[in-house]
């Protein structure tokens, strides 16, 4: 927070604004000083050195915002100078996020919307990302109970994380995550395809609707999707699912949603790339642990 404080004081925020977020280009309100009054959410791009010195900030989207901030930066580095620091070992060698426990599959979630509305916010055209988890023994429990029947149950734990945590609007930007007493329905099952001595494919399906209190954020809508289980160790060989259904309202950080009621999209498959095994979920890097993201219920 020291940088965040130092940004603040020194007064190194670009006020640009941009079409993507909505504002006139140049008149800008939303440095990092009035995000903070308003949100208390430090989020955004910095520019510092070991030593944490502040030299720019900027939390806009558009090309032109990017570039202003990146040379206004620039010459704060050039007019200042980088500052020199010893880093222990012990601080290079701290993880700086909640690491990937052994024992879960990562998946890949992706956010979309399609035939964007005329009018709406560039932003409505960017695609959300995320990474799912799903533990070992919950895999197990799903291969478990069709090896002795043909349909099965989603494990709870299985259905609320992803109800939660992952059908949400994440397009425009950090979504907002529904609480438990929002999630209104959110019920899965699995039924065999077919079977062989190497695998055994099932199909997915889930229907599930959330809503706030106040009916001002909400969705609606319907999974379905393939998993394929390896028979030698009951666990994901792979998963290719699709979210479709319809949203309504803007998030804490994701204003400027369409108007009315929209068609959403959330993909979500194996992840095959080094950054799954790095990068945890929204809600785990959020709140710094895994505690309620395991336990969603």
């Amino acid at each position: 927070m020291n940088l965040v404080k130092s940004t603040m004081l020194f007064g190194t925020s670009t006020r640009s604004g941009s079409v993507l977020s909505g504002d006139v280009p140049g008149r800008s309100r939303l440095d990092l000083n009035r995000q903070m009054v308003q949100t208390s959410d430090p989020q955004g791009i910095y520019v510092t050195d070991s030593a944490g010195s502040p030299f720019g900030f900027t939390n806009d989207h558009g090309y032109d915002d990017i570039r202003d901030f990146l040379s206004i930066a620039d010459t704060n580095v050039r007019s200042t100078g980088l500052k020199h620091v010893s880093v222990p070992d012990t601080a290079l060698s701290d993880m700086f996020h909640v690491p990937v426990p052994a024992d879960v599959t990562v998946l890949e979630v992706l956010e979309r919307i399609p035939d964007v509305p005329a009018g709406c916010s560039l932003l409505n055209k960017s695609l959300g990302r995320d990474f799912a988890w799903i533990w070992m023994h919950e895999q197990k429990s799903m291969y478990a109970s069709l090896i002795t029947q043909t349909k099965a149950n989603v494990p709870n734990s299985v259905t609320q994380r992803f109800g939660r945590f992952h059908l949400v609007d994440g397009v425009r930007g950090t979504p907002t995550l529904w609480g438990k007493s929002e999630v209104k329905q959110c019920e899965g099952s699995v039924a065999v395809i077919e079977r062989s001595p190497t695998g055994l494919l099932a199909k997915l399906h889930c229907d599930f609707q959330m809503s706030t209190r106040d009916g001002k954020r909400r969705y609606r809508g319907k999974l379905d999707g393939l998993l394929l289980f390896d028979t030698s160790t009951q666990l994901l060989l792979d998963a290719r699912c699709l979210a479709q259904g319809l949203h309504f309202g803007n998030g804490v950080y994701t204003p400027n949603a369409p108007k009315g009621d929209y068609r959403l999209l959330t993909r979500i498959q194996m992840s095959r790339g080094e950054t799954g095994r790095i990068v945890p979920p929204e809600k785990v890097a959020t709140d710094g642990n895994i505690r309620e993201y395991k336990h969603p219920v």
